[in-house]
């Protein structure tokens, strides 16, 4: 359905009427911080998904079969097609996946911004998460507005109230050397809560401590440098960093940069009154200070009772940080991922026809790469008639340059 104006249709403003949610906080105090303990390099929401309540048209969800039909028919089976969502200058360009998922998932769409997973038998049938990158990029709103906008074209919601949240994940950034040498074992008996407890490390210290699980409260805190390189690849969360004061080491390894991210679930925020995003972040502060007082880190003392331990530095200034002004976005990023991607490409590639070689001569010199070349030549000149697999591949690259 088209929304017949050129101006972005926003979620409804529906944050009345929720309770703030300090809920009986324990009376810790916190411990003081030292100067230079830690700096703040960034703060802010790292995923955000909601579920929407919106009829899809008809000539829209047989376009998504379409496409979901083509990106079976490239790359093996498990290739990816286009579809455009929306309508004139707000039209969202998003891949089509071959396969649905669990839970009754037909179609899975993405691009650099967005996931969406439709269930077109349900009511509450779609769910919208707003990715890392996006959201450190441009933030929730203009996201949102975006999204909301595109589908409107292509459904009509089934009630006023149409968008509940799902989960908000606040992460905050410390660039903190001195916090980098608590990180051994022994941190682990200044953990209080009644959540269990995740600890990952090696004999030389502790990388990451998970408390509480997904289906309703989890804190983590972990080497961000280190999942960026061995992880997740989000190598232009630096260029967030270098804005507020981090200076990049020149090797690349970024070192002594810690990650405090609380995920909200949407059985604990439906206990404390929160249904929509906006209700979420009114009561942000109030979020991440019940979540860090009641599941704490603490600073030990003599005091034979833990639970009075006063809180430790780092989560004092999470804590500090949620209540603070936000963060503004950093604007759209680029990657040189491409170019990193076909450098790999070609060192693969040489190194196979040299293989190639060997098994034909048993030996490899340069006149056989004056062989080999003349033979790959003749190979590359018959692929590039195929305009099909040229295509899916062009494709499957569409978003490589955005931030992931």
């Amino acid at each position: 359905m088209s929304t017949g104006e050129n101006v972005p249709v926003s979620p409804p403003d529906l944050t009345g009427g929720v309770l703030r949610t300090h809920r009986n906080l324990p009376n810790v105090e916190k411990s003081p911080v030292p100067k230079g303990y830690a700096k703040l390099i960034a703060k802010g929401y790292d995923t955000v998904e909601e579920t929407l309540n919106l009829r899809l048209n008809g000539e829209f969800l047989d376009r998504l079969e379409d496409a979901k039909a083509r990106a079976k028919d490239s790359n093996g089976g498990d290739g990816v097609a286009p579809v455009a969502i929306g309508s004139g200058d707000f039209t969202e360009i998003m891949h089509v996946r071959s396969h649905g998922g669990q839970g009754g998932v037909r179609y899975f769409l993405d691009n650099d911004d967005f996931l969406i997973r439709v269930r077109p038998q349900s009511t509450w049938g779609v769910s919208v998460r707003y990715k890392s990158a996006g959201l450190w990029e441009h933030g929730v709103k203009p996201l949102s507005d975006r999204i909301f906008t595109a589908l409107h074209a292509e459904g009509k919601p089934g009630c006023d109230k149409w968008a509940t949240v799902k989960r908000v994940d606040f992460a905050c950034d410390f660039h903190a050397p001195a916090f980098s040498p608590e990180m051994v074992w022994s941190i682990m008996d200044a953990l209080v809560s009644r959540m269990k407890f995740h600890p990952v490390g090696s004999s030389a210290g502790v990388e990451t401590i998970t408390m509480g699980s997904m289906a309703n409260l989890q804190i983590q805190v972990y080497d961000k440098g280190r999942e960026i390189r061995e992880v997740s690849g989000k190598d232009w969360m630096p260029e967030l960093w270098a804005r507020e004061g981090y200076d990049v080491p020149s090797d690349g390894q970024d070192r002594d940069v810690w990650r405090v991210e609380i995920r909200f679930s949407k059985n604990f925020l439906r206990d404390r009154g929160i249904n929509y995003f906006d209700q979420a972040e009114e009561n942000m502060a109030d979020l991440v200070a019940e979540a860090l007082y009641s599941n704490r880190l603490t600073r030990p003392t003599g005091d034979s009772n833990r639970r009075r331990w006063p809180l430790h530095p780092l989560w004092t200034l999470a804590a500090d940080a949620a209540a603070g002004d936000a963060m503004l976005p950093m604007g759209r990023m680029f990657t040189m991922r491409r170019e990193e991607l076909r450098r790999q490409l070609l060192a693969q590639a040489a190194g196979t026809m040299r293989a190639a070689g060997i098994l034909e001569k048993e030996n490899f010199e340069q006149g056989d790469a004056v062989h080999l070349g003349q033979q790959i030549e003749r190979k590359l000149v018959g692929l590039s008639g195929d305009r099909k697999a040229v295509g899916d591949i062009k494709e499957r690259y569409r978003f490589m340059d955005e931030p992931r």
